[in-house]
């Protein structure tokens, strides 16, 4: 058997497809189904994986359980030296970074515990069905949220479970739900009497800031000096609240902060936490679709930007923000290039590392995708991609050898979501930025190549800016990293929302400073920079 690991974080919906391909297999192969299958319900739950539509994140999670089993079987066979048709070593953690997509499905998409583990997800109205999750899952999602310290999503998800414990008449369950349900709501309370609504966690070997509701549950039970606390935990949020609202279009939001932030115990370590506290809620609107960016200020135009062999064919170009600038390119590569570069990938693709408070992680909760890199001589559609980039941008992506960065190509993990994040500091770190200069600079630019279609979720979300933009295939999207004095803009903050429904597959090209001075130079008035 070929072990060939689901690297983590969990599982691309490409590599559940491979899955789906192993499956089948399986059931062709009457030795290997007779010696795998036990009982009827192991071949039911064997044929539904097989042909069920992994498009849809719960139907991905069930296809990803059953081939969890399949594996340690089909493993142990092999030492016995029984070979069956199977590629795939699925591990617990696979399993575990996909509930934790599911925690992220219920926390941004506007859909409930209850609804997700029904698998019934709805976005703007469309509904989306797929295989409900059972009692052990919904026990370990809400293991998840609280780890994460999602107070308020370890009350959601208890709720849930209890209420298909009422539909199914199971009263035992129905018991044991009532007590950690009411278990859970006294300790969210006692958190925010205790703590407030703004309190970063350091316990564990990931700081996190802790989540809970802005209200009790259990009001009526405190006392006098406790709903005294509590009441000064709320002003404390809105005086934060309000200060942060101010500095809410100031670029950058994190330098010289006033200093009345750092009351009630906010410092230079917890404000960047606080920051992304407030973002959240907006966050979670983009990512629902309910802010399509409309702005009359900005406009579409067919144009070659100067470039003279663009006059026939000129770019569509959508200005979506001014200041920062972020436009799209509609229709920039056409179905056979994004195809062409999304089949020359799945042979590369492996886990997406993020940096975790300075450390490199394989596997975390804040990204779910897999990711392969292709230099521009790698693959004639990358060369000709670039090519079209310097003449939309008048960018110099091949003079220099550091001008720009490897393409990534990243397909995103079942409920995949990318943290927000900024993808260049500018001066901010200093010992990063003199690296960097050794190699072309800082990211200048970020030019984002939609490869897929999301037909729910999936939404590039810049809350700062109010901006949502739904991937369509062979779109581009484009935004400046850095202003006219390489100082970062915050403002270019940005997070891909949870997939709901699709396999969204993305092309990221970073340019750099250094190769693009002549054509965008540096100004020590600080002013962004603009395309028209």
């Amino acid at each position: 058997v070929s072990k060939e690991f689901f690297n983590h974080p969990g599982s691309s919906t490409e590599n559940v497809m491979a899955i789906q391909e192993d499956l089948i297999r399986i059931i062709q192969s009457r030795p290997c189904l007779d010696a795998i299958v036990n009982g009827e319900d192991d071949m039911l739950n064997l044929e539904t994986s097989a042909v069920i539509d992994v498009k849809h994140p719960l139907n991905a999670y069930f296809v990803l359980k059953q081939a969890f089993v399949v594996s340690e079987r089909v493993i142990k066979m092999a030492d016995n030296g029984f070979d069956c048709p199977w590629r795939f070593h699925v591990h617990k953690r696979d399993l575990q970074s996909v509930m934790s997509g599911l925690l992220n499905i219920q926390i941004y998409s506007g859909n409930s515990a209850e609804q997700v583990s029904k698998g019934q997800l709805s976005f703007k109205g469309i509904s989306y069905f797929g295989h409900p999750l059972d009692a052990n899952d919904i026990e370990a999602i809400t293991s998840i949220a609280q780890a994460r310290m999602r107070l308020n999503s370890v009350v959601q998800w208890l709720e849930a479970a209890l209420n298909i414990a009422k539909e199914n008449e199971k009263d035992a369950e129905m018991a044991s739900m009532e007590k950690r349900l009411e278990k859970a709501k006294k300790l969210h309370d006692e958190f925010i009497v205790n703590h407030g609504f703004l309190h970063v966690d350091h316990s564990k070997n990931q700081s996190r800031i802790v989540y809970t509701n802005h209200g009790l549950y259990y009001p009526n039970v405190l006392s006098k000096a406790k709903l005294l606390q509590v009441q000064r935990h709320v002003n404390a949020l809105k005086v934060f609240e309000k200060l942060v609202e101010t500095f809410k279009n100031l670029s950058p939001l994190a330098i010289d902060p006033d200093p009345k932030l750092f009351q009630s115990g906010i410092d230079d370590d917890t404000l960047p936490f606080f920051l992304a506290y407030f973002l959240e809620r907006n966050i979670i609107e983009l990512c629902q679709g309910k802010k399509d960016h409309q702005t009359k200020n900005e406009r579409c135009f067919l144009s070659h930007f100067g470039n003279p062999g663009s006059y026939l064919s000129p770019f569509k170009y959508e200005q979506l923000q001014s200041s920062p600038l972020v436009g799209m390119f509609h229709d920039f590569a056409s179905e056979f290039q994004t195809s062409a570069l999304k089949e020359a990938s799945k042979v590369r693709l492996k886990t997406t590392p993020l940096n975790v408070q300075n450390e490199i992680r394989d596997f975390t909760d804040l990204r779910s995708s897999k990711v392969a890199y292709f230099h521009d001589q790698d693959h004639p559609t990358a060369q000709k991609m670039s090519q079209k980039i310097e003449k939309a941008l008048n960018f110099h992506l091949s003079t220099e050898f550091y001008a720009s960065e490897n393409y990534q190509i990243m397909n995103y993990g079942v409920g995949g979501n990318i943290v927000g994040h900024l993808d260049s500091v500018g001066t901010l770190d200093p010992i990063a930025y003199q690296r960097n200069l050794k190699h072309g600079g800082e990211r200048f630019s970020t030019f984002m190549v939609y490869l897929s279609t999301s037909q729910a979720g999936g939404r590039t979300v810049f809350p700062q800016l109010d901006l949502s933009i739904q991937p369509v295939q062979g779109s581009a999207l484009f935004w400046f990293n850095l202003d006219s004095s390489d100082v970062y803009d915050t403002r270019s903050f940005h997070m891909g929302c949870p997939v709901l429904y699709g396999n969204k597959w993305i092309a990221n090209k970073w340019t750099k400073t250094l190769a693009q001075w002549r054509q965008y130079p540096c100004r020590p008035n600080r002013t962004s920079y603009s395309l028209l």
